[in-house]
């Protein structure tokens, strides 16, 4: 009998916050952890602090995807991918964690509860940057968005504007024309960061219009959002601007907070890892947006979730 048969048969007595593996974060890298584990026959717990799906819920539509030729948004991708999970009947809980410790085991601390595994796998992807706007925290969920693809069937023929000079800023910009009568890009920048291709989209789009070189100072309304103080950085005149909503798309910061002291990360937090997403401390594994790569995907969030979990399966196995 292998000793990771032996420990199975121990945790058929186990208490009810105790697992083989425990996996912090339910975007793509998460789910796809928790699905391989659980063919491993791994006793699994998966915390999403928010919603199944992550970041790719944020996704307009990818189009490099393999098996998807004609792409698909990330919306329609998550739902497929939560059905998978669901059907394997996974345990999850909807809390956040707000602190990892390891002693002879791993004890992962939420916002309700703590729990124990012998092993983990960080998949908790990556929080949106704020445009520190006055009036930012104010309005969220009032017109400012942080997501073009959760929001915009609310904003129906409504005029709004979109903050950022990145891919996902022009894609979603682009998204919302779909919906919206007017769409108005803002950036600080003198320039877009995107390929010649998105370029030619945007230009050839009648209904965005796009200011470059501004920075929105204030955004103002009563029970929602109805105008903006922008500054235009070139003569620094202030003025105001009548929009909707706005949907922030001004980077990303690595959800990184509650990981134990002394792991290697990037000089921006992201954490350091081997080939098979182990870190520095035995038993703990990385996957997705969280780890220190340069090519962040769908596809290859996947990759590493599928990878973290076969070489959780591994330690256990020895240990």
């Amino acid at each position: 009998m292998d000793t990771l048969t032996q420990s199975r048969r121990q945790i058929a007595t186990k208490k009810s916050d105790q697992f083989d593996l425990i996996i912090i974060g339910g975007g793509p890298a998460g789910l796809a952890s928790a699905i391989k584990a659980k063919q491993l026959n791994l006793d699994v717990l998966v915390i999403e602090k928010a919603l199944f799906g992550g970041n790719l819920l944020n996704i307009a539509m990818i189009n490099d995807y393999l098996g998807f030729p004609d792409q698909i948004s990330g919306k329609e991708l998550s739902v497929k991918i939560i059905e998978q999970f669901k059907s394997e009947k996974i345990d999850f809980k909807y809390e956040e964690v707000m602190q990892l410790n390891k002693d002879k085991s791993f004890e992962v601390i939420t916002d309700k509860a703590s729990y124990h595994s012998k092993a983990v796998i960080i998949a908790s992807g990556t929080q949106n940057r704020k445009l520190s706007a006055v009036g930012e925290e104010k309005y969220y969920g009032r017109g400012v968005s942080y997501c073009a693809p959760c929001d915009a069937v609310f904003f129906k023929d409504k005029h709004v504007i979109v903050a950022g000079n990145n891919e996902r800023a022009i894609k979603s910009a682009i998204l919302l024309t779909n919906y919206c009568q007017k769409v108005s890009l803002f950036t600080v920048k003198t320039y877009l960061n995107i390929s010649e291709d998105l370029k030619s989209d945007l230009k050839a789009n009648k209904k965005i219009e796009i200011f470059l070189n501004h920075r929105i100072e204030e955004i103002l309304g009563n029970e929602s959002v109805e105008k903006f103080i922008i500054k235009n950085l070139e003569n620094n005149k202030l003025f105001y601007y009548q929009a909707e909503a706005i949907f922030i798309y001004v980077g990303v910061l690595p959800e990184n907070f509650f990981v134990p002291k002394g792991l290697s990360t990037s000089e921006k937090g992201y954490l350091d890892c081997d080939k098979e997403m182990q870190t520095a401390i035995p038993g703990l594994f990385v996957a997705g947006d969280i780890r220190n790569s340069f090519i962040k995907k769908v596809s290859t969030a996947i990759a590493d979730g599928i990878i973290a979990a076969s070489s959780a399966y591994h330690y256990l196995s020895l240990h």
